[in-house]
């Protein structure tokens, strides 16, 4: 049986910031026994990661078909030139709330530069989102035709290890319909969606295209039923008296959205993407895979 063709997009780090067991070392290996192996894969790559450059190409080399490698964009200075001042969004903060409290990881890259929380958003969003445009670009320049897409991280399958649900790992199916758009099964819904990898077609996966710039129109541009009006007025498919209800994964008619968020908690990279996944009415093609019962 031929194989199906598959892209693998991948952006970010080599190495987690916040995992120091995470490698993408090993990274690779699980992508190449869970991905890489089963189908005919063809491999983009975009990183800020220019110390791990040598060893990403080699690694990938086999199926490398597109790959960028710059130093990282100051996205503070990027977010200031288009007026915005991440100071203002995180007044009365608490950290101690939320799914993503951790200490920001991010205080030595630049100087210090991108250890503000909506810089480093903005720039996974980027980096992901110039994965996916190298694939695009070969596609056009090629004729070639995917029968899926994967977008996600170097270290796939090794940061967190113990934790559950283990949204760490993927469980890719190279037959299954891609119509449908593929994601980790957890809890945390009604705040926002798991981001490790996604996998769908190439049309659905390329809503996550220029995510970065939308993102910060939330805030430089906001508009009536937005963004920020669903975070501080009743935030889509959350339920104030139960947050582990996974309202999203309910019908239209029984689905509530009462849960209000203030300003600070808008940073949230977890929620960014929620909000990008009901715009481009991904979470009606959804499918929720239960990592811990499938592995």
């Amino acid at each position: 049986m031929t194989k199906k063709k598959v892209a693998v997009c991948i952006g970010g780090y080599f190495n987690s910031f916040t995992d120091r067991r995470s490698k993408g070392t090993e990274g690779f290996k699980y992508i190449k026994e869970e991905i890489l192996d089963k189908v005919d894969a063809d491999v983009f790559i975009h990183s800020w990661d220019m110390e791990h450059k040598d060893i990403m190409l080699e690694l990938y080399e086999p199926w490398l078909k597109g790959h960028k490698f710059e130093e990282q964009v100051n996205f503070s200075e990027v977010l200031s030139a288009r007026g915005l001042k991440e100071s203002e969004l995180l007044e009365n903060q608490r950290w101690n709330q939320g799914i993503y409290s951790r200490g920001n990881a991010w205080k030595n890259i630049l100087g210090g530069a991108m250890a503000g929380r909506l810089p480093n958003c903005i720039s996974l969003f980027n980096t992901r989102s110039n994965a996916l445009k190298l694939r695009s670009a070969y596609e056009q320049q090629t004729g070639t035709v995917y029968d899926s897409v994967v977008l996600t991280r170097p270290d796939l399958g090794q940061i967190n290890k113990g934790s559950t649900p283990a949204i760490r790992n993927i469980s890719f199916d190279p037959e299954a319909d891609m119509s449908k758009f593929y994601l980790a099964d957890w809890k945390y819904f009604n705040e926002g969606l798991t981001d490790i990898w996604f996998y769908s077609s190439a049309e659905n996966m390329d809503s996550f295209i220029d995510m970065d710039e939308r993102v910060i129109e939330y805030y430089t541009k906001p508009i009536t039923d937005g963004y920020l009006q669903s975070v501080m007025e009743g935030w889509r498919y959350s339920n104030d008296s139960d947050k582990s209800s996974n309202e999203i994964q309910k019908s239209e008619e029984d689905a509530v959205s009462t849960k209000k968020f203030q300003l600070w908690e808008s940073v949230n990279v977890a929620m960014y993407y929620k909000w990008e996944f009901i715009v481009h009415n991904l979470h009606r093609k959804a499918v929720y895979l239960d990592m811990d019962k499938l592995g």
